[in-house]
């Protein structure tokens, strides 16, 4: 993923799924001499990551890279709309248009593979442009 965020030049918007996620650092404890792991992605300064918060039952295995410094463009998760671990919906803003964009994961049969049936029950906006990217494993 470095080497992907360093080389584009030719792409505004990067959507992932199954990125890697691990231990990007280690905070001082008060209570374990060894620190507390802190857990993320590969992050990059010429890119804003959006990325969906952990849960009890895994990390996320979407994330949405968008190239910083573009005029006009402007950006803003929404987890209201529809979200999960596996799905993150993004409104994205470019002078006068504006639309949605969610990045799914559904993973395979038999593999916590709701995200499909999620997307397909929720009532998008008919008025607001949306696009559904991802790995469906279908």
């Amino acid at each position: 993923m470095h080497a992907i965020l360093n080389t584009l030049s030719d792409f505004d918007i990067l959507l992932l799924q199954e990125p890697w996620y691990g231990c990007i650092g280690v905070a001082r404890s008060s209570t374990d001499a060894q620190g507390l792991d802190i857990k993320g992605t590969v992050a990059n300064p010429a890119w804003d990551l959006f990325i969906p918060e952990s849960t009890a039952d895994g990390p996320p295995r979407v994330a949405t890279f968008i190239r910083k410094g573009i005029h006009s463009l402007n950006t803003r998760p929404c987890p209201d709309l529809i979200g999960s671990k596996d799905i993150l919906a993004i409104n994205v803003t470019y002078g006068g248009l504006s639309f949605d964009l969610i990045n799914v994961y559904n993973a395979g049969t038999g593999r916590d593979a709701d995200s499909v049936n999620r997307i397909c029950n929720t009532t998008f906006d008919p008025l607001v442009p949306t696009a559904i990217a991802g790995d469906f494993n279908l």
